[in-house]
């Protein structure tokens, strides 16, 4: 439901904060007001097209901003994984305008203070966070919370901050839960948490979709079957697409699979340390004149290799070392030096043994260097190609070998899964008979229902049939309207007035014709008095138990059957107009009726028939609706 809407600078509304309860909410005022500047925000925040001549004289932009409370459901539980639950914590959220979610000065967790002891956040009395004083939870108690603690299922009422704003240069922006989302987000959002009823372009009920769904939920038309069958076709489809279903495509496939794996089985992938291998191979071989020369100048300076000098030739490190080992031997002081170049002389003759080990293994071969190198660069060329490594191009073999498999194999499977679709397909058609026969017998029982419903809607002679088409479970669902006797009726959409719209979206949905769980009324008394008034009001109140109803009315009947009833008033202030919104309760609830009722609101007699007024809808309220949706006479009072 709809709790709180905060508009800036739309038209005369400088910025306004509205609260909305659970039940029925109505909001009344005086011509020029504003009243009808409520619904046109309600229609921005839902995506509508934007009129930038509604910008506030001397604003660069307007911006309306709306909290919602939702239960979890299958509609909406995209949204919520999408934006989250719960609000969200952004600077420009509705949670705190000018700071965060919890201290926000502005937010609207608490408009003067921060979520947890704002004196008036929205939080309130008895279901407050904390301590909020005045929240609007509070007091009588939320019917919404009740439903869901009632159900045990109070954490899955979700929060939901829709926001818009309209400048007057450039593009629209919105959020949802402070995260941008797209205009048309706001739009399938707002169409599964509220309906505009007497707003053409905002109300289900002219679509085939709308249409459809009041047919099924009149007739409690059970379409599991149908959804679980179409679901099923639809796997099996995917199946028989993923075998190829287009011979001439399955014939492509396999001699392209075919080609790619023989091509893998040439290239002869297959060993895992190839890489390495041939790595460390192309280094010794690129590597191998250097290394020859490198152990040749090694053997050279220790005397293995001889080596002239312009002196002569060199002598070597053996047989100095064998020179020195000569002097020392016999003099015992230096029998240590003495030994330890023995030592070096062994060292010594086990590196030469090593070098030239090492020069043996040596291996000059460009032609081999050259395979190498080519081989590494083919199998470079074939990873990037499958996929970007060698693991990469053995996995693509295997799916490949194994997809291959498949598509030679396909005719046994294909005829197998073409067995189990056309079987599931006759169980679909026999199913979307069977709702079709329900749909069709069930339209001129709802539209008898819906014309009883408006004859006491003080349109009496109105007249609305409803098709169901003849293709499938009769999901083409067109209801057409003639308000006045010898008209040919027409869809709904191209005849009905606002106000006729209004009314026949009520008559539908006190019929249990489903719809979000917000429905906002606008034009729905018009032309309407007298009894028929009454029966409007009755019938909106009779509906506010199963949705939250926000009512823009002219009369005082329907203002009666209130639960939170808003006044919207104008001023002038420093020679500009400003609209604001309050709440009226009591003595201010009855003088406002009276204002309605005569335009006197300081007539004592005024203030009385608006007592007795309030008085007898009240009463009203606890008696019950007829099927032909009049007030039974043993429970209307005089």
């Amino acid at each position: 439901m709809l709790r709180e809407l905060r508009v800036t600078n739309l038209g005369v509304i400088e910025e306004v904060d509205i609260e909305f309860g659970p039940g029925m909410n109505v909001l009344s005022g005086e011509t020029g007001a504003g009243k009808t500047l409520v619904v046109e925000a309600i229609k921005l925040l839902t995506g509508g097209r934007a009129d930038l001549t509604n910008i506030r004289h001397g604003a660069q932009s307007l911006r309306v901003e709306g909290r919602f409370e939702t239960v979890r459901s299958a509609e909406n539980a995209p949204f919520l994984e999408l934006y989250g639950g719960n609000g969200g914590d952004g600077a420009d959220g509705i949670d705190g305008i000018d700071g965060g979610n919890d201290n926000g000065a502005d937010g609207i967790d608490g408009i003067d203070g921060g979520n947890d002891d704002g004196a008036d956040g929205i939080d309130g009395i008895d279901g407050g966070n904390d301590d909020g004083a005045d929240g609007i939870d509070g007091s009588e108690g939320a019917r919404f919370e009740r439903q869901a603690n009632e159900s045990g299922n109070e954490s899955s009422i979700e929060e939901l901050i829709l926001s818009r704003q309209i400048p007057k240069i450039g593009r629209s922006r919105a959020w949802i839960n402070a995260q941008m989302a797209a205009t048309t987000q706001l739009k399938e959002l707002s169409s599964i948490l509220l309906d505009i009823q007497g707003q053409h372009e905002h109300m289900s009920l002219l679509t085939t979709r709308g249409q459809r769904e009041a047919l099924d939920s009149f007739a409690n038309i059970d379409l599991s079957k149908v959804e679980e069958l179409k679901a099923e076709l639809t796997h099996i489809r995917s199946q028989l697409d993923a075998l190829g279903g287009d011979p001439d495509e399955r014939i492509r496939e396999i001699d392209f699979l075919q080609y790619q794996i023989d091509e893998l089985n040439q290239a002869a992938i297959f060993d895992p340390n190839e890489e390495e291998s041939l790595e460390l191979e192309e280094e010794n071989l690129s590597l191998s004149v250097q290394r020859r020369e490198a152990v040749t100048q090694a053997l050279m300076a220790i005397g293995v290799v001889e080596m002239d000098t312009a002196f002569g030739p060199a002598s070597s490190a053996t047989d100095s070392i064998s020179s020195a080992i000569t002097f020392l031997s016999g003099h015992s002081p230096f029998e240590a030096a003495e030994n330890l170049l023995i030592q070096v002389s062994d060292e010594l003759s086990e590196v030469t043994r090593l070098l030239r080990t090492a020069m043996d293994r040596i291996v000059e071969d460009p032609q081999r260097l050259e395979e190498v190198r080519s081989r590494r660069q083919f199998l470079f060329e074939l990873a990037r190609k499958y996929g970007g490594t060698l693991d990469d191009a053995r996995n693509y073999y295997k799916s490949a070998t194994e997809r291959l498999e498949e598509l030679k194999s396909h005719a046994s499977k294909a005829d197998h899964l073409k067995a189990i679709f056309d079987e599931t397909t006759s169980k679909f058609v026999e199913v979307c008979n069977v709702v079709q026969g329900e749909r069709k017998g069930a339209a001129p029982k709802l539209a008898m229902a819906i014309e009883k419903r408006l004859a006491d809607l003080a349109m009496p002679r109105a007249k609305l049939t409803i098709e169901v088409g003849d293709e499938g479970a009769g999901d083409e669902v067109s209801f057409s309207f003639s308000a006045n006797p010898g008209e040919v009726a027409l869809p709904l959409s191209k005849v009905a007035s606002g106000g006729e719209l209004a009314r026949t979206a009520l008559a539908c949905r006190l019929l249990s014709c489903g719809g979000p769980e917000t429905l906002i009324f606008d034009e729905v008394d018009a032309g309407v008095g007298g009894e028929a008034a009454t029966y409007v009001g009755k019938a909106l109140a009779e509906l506010s138990k199963s949705h939250q109803v926000i009512v823009v009315t002219h009369l005082a009947q329907v203002a009666a059957f209130a639960d939170h009833h808003l006044t919207v008033t104008k001023q002038e202030t420093k020679a500009r107009t400003v609209t604001h919104v309050h709440q009226v309760s009591n003595e201010d609830r009855v003088v406002e009726l009276s204002r309605m009722m005569s335009g006197q609101p300081d007539s004592l007699t005024a203030r009385k028939h608006a007592a007795e007024l309030l008085d007898s809808a009240k009463k009203l309220k606890t008696g019950k609706v007829g099927r032909t949706g009049k007030l039974e006479k043993d429970q209307c009072g005089d």
